[in-house]
């Protein structure tokens, strides 16, 4: 009998062509013993595709393209910046921020020891912070970004608001008002605010201090275009990533208050008044570099990289505003 050659394209055309064989055969007067034998030869091994093995492929194709957009930039920032938004839209319903600071939400027994990252030599006899008027971005790149070593400049912010005037002009726009800060932090507050509401309360005080990070699409944008990225920020680095608002009037205190910051450069802007900022040395560099103290005056601008931790305290007397950067590299 000569041999057959069967194209399946679904399981419905596989059966007709079973049929169309097996009504061959009979014609033929093969016995019935030889056609069961030769369908069971031709049907043991075969597997059909059901619903389910169509939506495992489907969501294994859909997982390996997410993985692949990953890479891309722009695409992981947003991805990012979604699942903060997301996070926050959840706090009426579950309140995680009990688990914000812990490195991971099942705790091991045993940690493996954490890598020396960073190389200290550039900051072990750091002894003061150089100060500029102006810096070329190549220069700030090559002297002190890549080397980790923390600079001044004191005229890049001349074009920044110089009162707290552009917050309210801010708040008009409902993306900004509505907007839920991350890791808010201050004396005027508890609970789960958006920002109107905060800066709203803060007018009831003669004493406050408020900080937090910005980390809505629309928040980031609009604050943007009041405290704009400075023309020193080299090129080579991306956008400003999330921004921080540090605003404090007659508070004081002993205690510094730390700033998480996750990105690779940060630029502390003042925009009044004055501040208080220490720069600790991070996980190798902690024994080895010295805690950098400095005071920051109006429309000066502080750069520096992951190296260092950021603290600051309020200025005792006064009002005070800065603005913080978080710079992806």
């Amino acid at each position: 009998m000569p041999k057959k050659v069967i194209r399946i394209c679904s399981e419905e055309n596989f059966k007709k062509e079973l049929e169309k064989i097996y009504d061959e055969m009979r014609r033929q007067n093969v016995p019935e013993e030889d056609i069961k034998k030769y369908f069971f030869i031709v049907t043991k091994n075969m597997r059909f595709f059901n619903i389910f093995d169509y939506i495992i492929i489907f969501s294994s194709v859909i997982m390996i393209f997410l993985c692949m957009l990953s890479y891309f930039e722009s695409v992981s920032w947003y991805s990012s910046a979604l699942g903060r938004i997301y996070l926050i839209k959840l706090l009426p319903i579950y309140d995680w921020t009990h688990l914000k600071n812990k490195p991971c939400l099942i705790e091991r027994t045993e940690m493996s020891p954490i890598a020396s990252d960073f190389e200290c030599g550039s900051c072990e006899n750091i002894q003061r912070l150089d100060v500029y008027d102006y810096l070329d971005e190549d220069d700030l790149e090559e002297r002190y970004i890549n080397l980790d070593i923390p600079v001044i400049i004191t005229k890049s912010l001349e074009h920044w608001p110089k009162d707290s005037d552009f917050l309210d002009i801010a708040i008009r726009e409902n993306s900004f008002f509505f907007s839920y800060p991350c890791r808010f932090s201050g004396n005027v507050h508890k609970g789960h605010g958006n920002v109107g509401e905060i800066l709203d309360k803060v007018k009831h005080f003669n004493q406050f201090y408020i900080h937090f990070q910005n980390c809505n699409l629309e928040a980031m944008r609009i604050f943007r275009k009041y405290t704009f990225r400075p023309a020193v920020i080299p090129r080579t680095y991306s956008p400003t990533t999330y921004n921080w608002l540090l605003w404090n009037k007659d508070y004081n205190t002993t205690n510094y208050k730390p700033i998480q910051l996750i990105e690779k450069l940060t630029a502390f802007g003042q925009v009044f008044g004055s501040t208080h900022v220490k720069l600790v040395p991070r996980k190798n560099c902690k024994t080895l570099c010295p805690t950098l103290n400095i005071k920051l005056f109006a429309h000066e601008l502080l750069v520096f990289t992951s190296l260092w931790d950021l603290e600051y305290k309020p200025t005792e007397s006064g009002e005070n505003m800065a603005i913080v950067m978080e710079i992806k590299s």
